[in-house]
């Protein structure tokens, strides 16, 4: 018996009675076992000294045997009020109450529990509760230290308050939240520490709203934007009971700062938007349907944003709706977007719109003039001498000129009117609204040409070098009842094609007679490809002579006689078949012919060192497959290699040279040799004639036809002989027609001739013995037709 517990019922220290106690009323411990399972807790009366009664609360908190083997029971007493009936209804509360109520033992035991501790721990009665608990410390908190931490908390303090933590509902482990306010009892003689006793209250709900309360705090501040509810009643201003701190960075706003009135956010949105962002509010409203806008918004320090507002709107009672929604920053979006919209409509060079904006523009000008918005004009503008300039001073010198002429474009029309470029050295300008008289509309478009003809050739210097742009310019008039978009820059193209024809740095309007020759030239393509299909191709073999007067070789030269109309001269149909792409084709049945027929004179021993040329277009020099092809012809048809020569031009070697000099070295292999053709007519220089395989230099007609009349022109010859011989190539002279030019052209130390005066319609100054029937073997080659070399 404690040293209280004999104080409080009168028992001396020596009093033998103090070492008997009796429950008067309750379970009698000592009528079970040891472990037998008793009440753990009840009433009693224990009686006193001077044979009275203490109602008191007993509480056991632990059974184990006693000497003999007699059950002992260490019990806990709790003293109760002397009234029975206050008694009562202090068992009734502990019974009863919804918190937790227990008492613990200092080293972590369960010691007792009301039924609400029962419950919450997923036990039905106190004595499956205590039996289950062995360690409070390890067995119910989920941190384990946190038993510890209550511990300290009590050695500290004697108490704790609001004592939250995360536990384990201890029968089905599932973890819940409580709160514990207790108190360390302590003896009231020696003041020792006896053990705890308080009460647990769930807080699982609260807790895990404040969990996700604060989990929504974390989403709505790492939120990219801005979470809100807004609430608008008819005939008020309305207000955001809820913003997140993402209003701050969006627009510099605190939260309460709209808490109760819109109007500093509304003040933010750009002028130009607001009317509309109230508008979808109240059509939301209205119809009950999501809210969704972009628009734009003064952000932190003035910047604008784009922003997008999405929401949903909630009714409430009176009226009221409810949006729950977010806005976001979409400034980048916006931004990229604007930048594929400039690359899918705006040349990324000149920042011009680019042919896909301008057709569509072009649509709109002539839909409006066909419902009387008055006539329109297109300017097609096209750049003389262009693609000399970019190659002789690269393509950078070339951008920046353009980049010149579109700002000079643009200062020569008006605001409304629009300056496009189609790609190169093209450019279109669309003007609208030139009035119902055209007299008085082709007046002002003449006037806009003549204008740009004045500003664009002005000089303008582009890397410290000085240049000069002059423009070909076609006009069409339009009143959007004479064809479409694509016929219309068709009209302009051709007029424009006829400024350059008239010599350049000028202008033309389109009239019928140009289409009708556009109409020809659309029917000899239609003709060339079908030509193409009937093989109604052949090739004709123009003699070539040395200075002893006979023959060393010929060029190849294809023929279209056309079976309607006759021969088609070169001049007109090659540049169509390069521009068709129809030259490929075209070349590589030439060369299989040729070479058929090399082979055919080798087996000849009268023509065996007949040399056989082949002019090679530019877009089939630059074939990807030409060397491939070669040696499998080579192969295939057994033609001297030695005897074949190819003829390129200026205009192949400009470009690339060094890939140009690798072909031809890779072609040399094979065995072959070249002829740089039209010389004089080009811009090569030595420099980089020496870094090309040539091995023979074909002067252009152009300057053969004067040299026996011009000194410039046999100076001429004369400068391309001495280039020649410093090269170390032979010198052919192309289109002689007279004795007079073939004797000047061989004083002057041309190797070979070759022209009129050499083929059936002119003699030349010394004709052999022997030419002056066609060979046989030419005669038998499929699909060549074959001139007699000398007469």
């Amino acid at each position: 018996m404690s040293p209280r517990l004999q104080e409080r019922l009168g028992y001396g220290p020596e009093d033998q009675r103090a070492r008997q106690l009796t429950l008067l009323a309750g379970p009698d411990p000592e009528a079970a076992g040891a472990g037998a399972d008793v009440e753990t807790g009840g009433m009693t009366r224990l009686k006193t000294a001077d044979d009275g009664f203490l109602a008191a609360w007993f509480v056991r908190l632990g059974l184990s045997a006693g000497g003999g083997g007699a059950p002992r029971a260490l019990l806990l007493i709790i003293e109760l009020p002397a009234d029975a009936a206050a008694a009562g209804a202090y068992r009734e509360i502990y019974e009863n109450v919804t918190e937790g109520i227990y008492r613990s033992s200092l080293d972590g035991r369960q010691l007792s529990a009301n039924p609400a501790l029962v419950r919450l721990n997923g036990y039905t009665s106190e004595a499956e509760l205590l039996a289950a608990v062995a360690d409070i410390g390890s067995e119910w908190y989920v941190d384990p230290l946190r038993r510890a931490q209550f511990a300290a908390a009590m050695a500290a303090h004697g108490r704790v308050e609001d004592f939250v933590s995360e536990v384990y509902r201890h029968k089905t482990r599932e973890r819940i939240w409580i709160s514990e306010n207790a108190r360390l009892v302590r003896d009231a003689g020696t003041g020792a520490p006896l053990y705890y006793e308080g009460s647990i209250r769930d807080v699982t709900a609260a807790m895990r709203g404040r969990e996700i309360e604060e989990r929504l705090r974390k989403l709505a501040a790492s939120f990219p934007g801005w979470l809100f509810q807004f609430r608008w009643m008819p005939g008020e201003r309305g207000a955001f009971p809820y913003a997140s701190d993402g209003l701050a960075r969006l627009t510099g706003l605190a939260p309460q700062a709209v808490a109760a009135d819109p109007a500093p956010l509304l003040a933010r949105v750009h002028p130009a938007d607001r009317a509309g962002l109230i508008r979808s509010v109240l059509l939301s409203a209205r119809r009950g349907a999501d809210w969704g806008r972009e628009f734009r918004l003064e952000g932190p320090g003035g910047r604008e944003l784009w922003v997008r507002g999405d929401a949903t709107p909630e009714a409430q009672v009176g009226g009221a709706i409810l949006w729950h929604g977010c806005l976001i920053d979409v400034s980048r979006r916006k931004a990229a977007e604007q930048r594929l919209q400039d690359l899918a409509f705006f040349d990324p060079l000149t920042g011009l719109p680019n042919r896909r904006l301008l057709v569509e523009r072009l649509r709109a000008a002539l839909d409006a003039a066909r419902h009387g918005a008055g006539l329109g004009a297109l300017l097609f503008v096209d750049l003389d001498n262009f693609k000399l300039l970019n190659d002789t001073s690269g393509h950078d010198v070339g951008d920046l000129l353009l980049i010149q002429v579109a700002r000079r474009l643009e200062s020569c029309v008006r605001e409304h009117d629009t300056v496009a470029r189609l790609g190169g050295d093209e450019f279109v300008v669309l003007l609208r609204h030139l009035g119902a008289d055209p007299a008085g509309a082709a007046r002002q478009a003449q006037s806009v040409g003549e204008r740009i003809l004045s500003v664009l050739p002005q000089p303008c210097f582009l890397r410290e070098r000085m240049f000069q742009a002059t423009p070909s310019i076609g006009i069409v008039l339009f009143d959007g009842r004479d064809g479409g978009v694509e016929s219309l820059l068709q009209r302009a193209d051709i007029a424009m094609y006829q400024a350059k024809a008239e010599g350049r740095n000028g202008l033309r309007f389109f009239d019928p007679s140009m289409q009708a020759r556009l109409g020809a030239r659309l029917a000899l393509i239609g003709d060339l490809r079908a030509a193409c299909e009937r093989h109604e191709f052949t090739l004709d073999l123009e003699p070539q002579g040395n200075l002893a007067g006979r023959h060393a070789g010929a060029e190849a030269k294809l023929a279209w006689r056309r079976a309607e109309t006759g021969p088609v001269r070169p001049e007109i149909f090659l540049p169509l078949a390069e521009e068709t792409g129809l030259s490929l084709p075209l070349s590589q049945w030439a060369m299989r012919r040729l070479f058929v027929l090399a082979r055919e004179l080798s087996g000849s021993g009268e023509h065996r060192g007949l040399d056989l040329a082949l002019d090679l277009s530019p877009r089939r020099f630059h074939a990807p497959d030409l060397v491939r092809e070669v040696e499998a012809l080579l192969a295939e048809t057994g033609a001297p290699a030695e005897r074949l020569l190819f003829e390129i031009s200026e205009q192949v070697t400009i470009e690339d040279p060094d890939a140009v000099a690798a072909r031809m070295r890779a072609l040399k292999r094979l065995g072959l040799r070249f002829v740089l053709d039209g010389f004089g007519t080009g811009f090569s220089s030595f420099a980089r004639l020496r870094r090309l395989p040539i091995d023979r230099i074909k002067i252009d007609p152009t300057f053969v036809a004067e040299v026996d009349q011009s000194k410039p022109a046999r100076l001429l010859v004369r400068a391309v002989v001495a280039l020649a011989r410093g090269l170390g190539v032979a010198v052919i002279a192309d289109g002689v027609a007279r004795e007079g030019q073939l004797r000047i052209l061989a004083e002057e130390g041309c190797d070979l001739f070759q022209g009129k005066l050499l083929g059936p319609f002119g003699l030349p100054v010394h004709r052999p013995a022997g030419f002056s029937e066609c060979p046989a073997a030419l005669e038998g080659a499929p699909g060549v037709v074959a001139t007699p070399l000398f007469g």
